[in-house]
């Protein structure tokens, strides 16, 4: 009589070939091989040791094409590459972050000669401006300058709601599209 391949007793069947007494022996020993299988598998990753690209922290990885410990340093890496310029305390939030922008907006077209007139609420433009009775709406928002080719980049906006975009850089200079001296040239 044959003997099961899991617990090794007699195997009472009717089928010659059979391997295990029982459904459950034959289960239990396919789970063992699968394990082994698994285990064998681990065993064969190789496991490296790679540093961040961006805060040289040490790490292990079983992926070879791994590069950054975290999708933050990720970001900073690659705004690094891509030469983005960054603000010096990047723990501002966006609302005060937007806040300071339009202050630096209204200063700026203030010292410009402008009238400036600040929203109080958020439904069309930040902004609007005066000069010698003509009235332009302006919208401020936050961008970059792509070192590689000088090019603003910024969010996109609605054209309708606003005269005039006031992109004010990460380094604090701003730049107004259509341009300040454009508009005081069709006053």
């Amino acid at each position: 009589m044959p003997l099961c391949e899991y617990c090794s007793n007699e195997i009472l069947t009717v089928r010659q070939n059979s391997k295990f007494c029982s459904k459950e022996c034959r289960n239990k020993k396919l789970l063992e091989k699968y394990h082994a299988e698994k285990h064998l598998k681990k065993e064969k990753k190789h496991i490296s040791d790679i540093n961040c690209l961006n805060c040289q922290q040490l790490m292990k990885s079983v992926l070879p094409h791994k590069k950054y410990c975290c999708k933050g340093c990720q970001r900073k890496y690659l705004n690094k590459q891509l030469g983005f310029e960054k603000y010096d305390d990047e723990n501002l939030n966006n609302n005060v972050r937007g806040a300071m922008n339009e202050m630096i907006v209204c200063a700026d077209l203030i010292r410009k000669g402008f009238e400036v007139f600040k929203a109080l609420t958020n439904n069309s433009c930040d902004m609007a401006i005066l000069m010698k009775k003509v009235l332009y709406r302006v919208e401020v928002t936050t961008g970059n300058i792509y070192c590689k080719n000088g090019r603003v980049h910024m969010p996109m906006k609605d054209k309708n709601k606003h005269d005039i975009l006031a992109v004010v850089l990460k380094n604090g200079s701003i730049v107004y599209t259509p341009t300040i001296e454009s508009i005081k040239c069709q006053i």
